[in-house]
């Protein structure tokens, strides 16, 4: 019931406005989670724009293998020297494939969310869910049935659409 609202926002990774809408927004603290694509999140974590994740005990014991599973996620920290998990590589997170896709992309959690308590129980329960293989037509190599297959329409015979 602390988590009943929440909102997506896609922000356009273009050359021209993307970096300047993404540093905007997390300069204004604006979003509590990121998936950002690999050059993206190296840089910002290295500027400790993320919240270090290693110290969260219930969301690593997702990961059995973390060390090998959330080892890319690792970044330096330039103000200090500290290495810390920033963020979750998305392919530790196979689930997330049915709902997007970012290029060699990694998830992480604002260091200037206003809410870490929340955001961080989200981040867990989230991870979960995308823990687990999505199943359907598309990812079991089943083929799919002739209904689902188009949009419902019959196929017109004169015209074959």
């Amino acid at each position: 019931p602390d988590m009943e609202e929440m909102t997506a926002r896609v922000l356009m990774t273009d050359a021209s406005y993307g970096p300047m809408q993404l540093t905007t927004y997390i300069a204004a603290g604006e979003g509590d989670l990121y998936i950002l694509p690999g050059e993206q999140f190296k840089s910002l974590a290295s500027e400790s724009a993320f919240l270090p994740l290693e110290e969260d005990g219930e969301l690593m014991r997702l990961f059995p293998h973390a060390d090998t599973a959330l080892r890319s996620g690792w970044r330096r920290d330039s103000s200090d020297g500290t290495n810390h998990i920033y963020g979750i590589p998305l392919s530790a997170l196979p689930g997330i494939a049915r709902y997007c896709h970012v290029e060699n992309g990694y998830l992480s959690v604002l260091y200037a969310n206003r809410n870490t308590e929340n955001v961080l129980k989200f981040l867990r329960i989230f991870c979960e869910d995308m823990l687990e293989t999505p199943e359907g037509p598309e990812q079991s190599g089943t083929d799919v049935p002739e209904a689902a297959a188009g949009d419902g329409v019959p196929e017109d015979s004169q015209t074959g659409r």
